[in-house]
């Protein structure tokens, strides 16, 4: 009987997750995506709050890309943590516009 509570409890796992997606203005290139995801999903401190994170261009043209990242079980999005993420990727020089999730977030 507790292995099928335990089967349950993971196939609900990702729904107590929290899932964001954040656009960064100024990524043209793979090379951008690398350096991005570098900055923010491989970072020594913010890595410890994904479950995954990884950065993608989404408009060359444009110059848009994006940060797809799933927080881990126990770890909240709040001001804090996005202003780290904001400034690294400004001190990039590239701009990051919040999304209508991510805004939520920072007017709490």
């Amino acid at each position: 009987m507790k292995a099928v509570h335990l089967i349950i409890l993971s196939l609900l796992f990702p729904l107590f997750s929290q899932a964001d997606t954040l656009t960064v203005k100024g990524m043209t290139c793979r090379s951008c995506e690398k350096q991005v995801t570098s900055l923010v999903c491989q970072d020594q401190e913010m890595s410890k709050w994904f479950e995954t994170c990884a950065a993608k261009v989404t408009d060359t043209q444009s110059e848009l890309g994006e940060i797809r990242y799933t927080l881990k079980k126990d770890i909240t999005m709040d001001q804090e943590k996005m202003k780290k993420i904001e400034k690294v990727i400004v001190e990039s020089g590239r701009t990051l516009e919040k999304t209508s999730s991510a805004e939520k977030t920072l007017t709490k």
